[in-house]
């Protein structure tokens, strides 16, 4: 089933995807985002942010992190570990984290932990990525072979190791809920994210699932798998998911429409996931890096709050168990993305069951 009509066999995608955008989306503005159609009942909590590194001496690699969390924490915080895209250094340089997602999520009562950095990067690419003739093709070829990103992979292990730690000591010592742990990630962190709730990793089909990971958000995954039968990928993905791209998400190292960036939907086996392609959106929507500059169209800036709200009407729905929630995502949500984007949910594996949310 297809997302779009622009994404339909004959028509030519790149041309579609330009039609997407009215002529004001065009015109740059700032300010706060517009009106939030996901309102959870509870009023925003203060927040408080924090950053620091840890260092895992059995590989010899470090990583760096920013915690967002309600500055008066009440009881066990539900947590949600962003996976960042990877530090391309040199000609690509790296990213926000999404914080405007972070800050969100702690104002609802989240903690929120963001990977900023990580050494183990510097196994996918080399010190200086501006020193290499070829810089797309190394990294598509790096981020493709099995072995290289598997570090990253184990950072995720050793981070909740970590996390689950700061229960005991310090200002969480008994306020993270380690029953109730969620992951999301964009781009090469959304490929993170898969692996560490099920995607089989290269011919050998290696696993790094974490079954203490209960949910994933996926932003603007990197079309990297070959086309085909899928299933022996994405059959062990078990968990609720949700996979986001945009209409304008083509892949910059292969010719790649956007709707590959939600494929896995079609082949896991979730009890439900959720596709949803934002109007207008491109790779760089989802980290948020234009609107911290002051560069964002209003295209953009009303993307921004469209993955906000989903995102923590997802966590509410899939790790508070909130009804209300997981109504608006299934009803509400088709009324708010009306013009604005399309999607669909499929309850267990039968396609059968996929319904359109607009």
């Amino acid at each position: 089933m297809r997302l779009f009509t622009l994404l339909a066999p004959g028509v030519p995608v790149m041309r579609a995807a330009r039609r997407t955008l009215a002529p004001w989306d065009n015109l740059t503005c700032s300010g706060p985002l517009p009106h939030d159609p996901y309102a959870g009942s509870r009023s925003p909590a203060d927040i408080c942010s924090d950053s620091g590194s840890l260092y895992d001496e059995a590989r010899g690699l470090g990583l760096t992190y920013s915690l967002h969390r309600p500055a008066r924490p009440d009881g066990l915080l539900p947590v949600v570990i962003y996976s960042a895209p990877m530090n391309w250094g040199g000609r690509f340089p790296a990213t926000p984290s999404a914080y405007y997602i972070a800050e969100h999520l702690a104002r609802a009562g989240y903690l929120a932990v963001n990977i900023r950095s990580t050494d183990s990067d510097r196994f996918v690419l080399p010190q200086d990525i501006a020193t290499v003739p070829d810089p797309r093709t190394y990294i598509r070829d790096a981020i493709r072979d099995p072995e290289r990103p598997r570090n990253r992979f184990l950072d995720m292990g050793f981070l909740l190791d970590k996390m689950l730690g700061w229960n005991s000591t310090g200002a969480l010592a008994g306020h993270i809920d380690g029953e109730r742990i969620g992951i999301c990630g964009h781009s090469f962190g959304a490929r993170t994210a898969m692996a560490l709730i099920g995607e089989r990793i290269g011919p050998a089909r290696l696993s790094y699932r974490d079954a203490r990971l209960k949910a994933a958000m996926v932003y603007s995954l990197g079309p990297s798998v070959a086309p085909g039968n899928l299933a022996p990928v994405y059959g062990d993905v078990r968990v609720p998911v949700c996979f986001m791209g945009g209409s304008r998400d083509f892949s910059w190292d292969t010719p790649a429409p956007p709707a590959d960036r939600v494929r896995p939907y079609y082949w896991t086996n979730a009890p439900v996931q959720y596709k949803i392609v934002l109007k207008g959106a491109d790779h760089l929507t989802f980290p948020g890096g234009r609107a911290e500059t002051g560069v964002a169209n209003r295209r953009e800036l009303r993307n921004l709050q469209f993955i906000r709200s989903i995102s923590l009407a997802f966590w509410d729905a899939h790790l508070r168990g909130d009804a209300g929630a997981l109504d608006w995502l299934r009803s509400g949500l088709g009324d708010a993305l009306r013009g604005n984007g399309r999607g669909e949910f499929r309850l267990g594996s039968e396609a059968e069951s996929s319904k359109r949310l607009s």
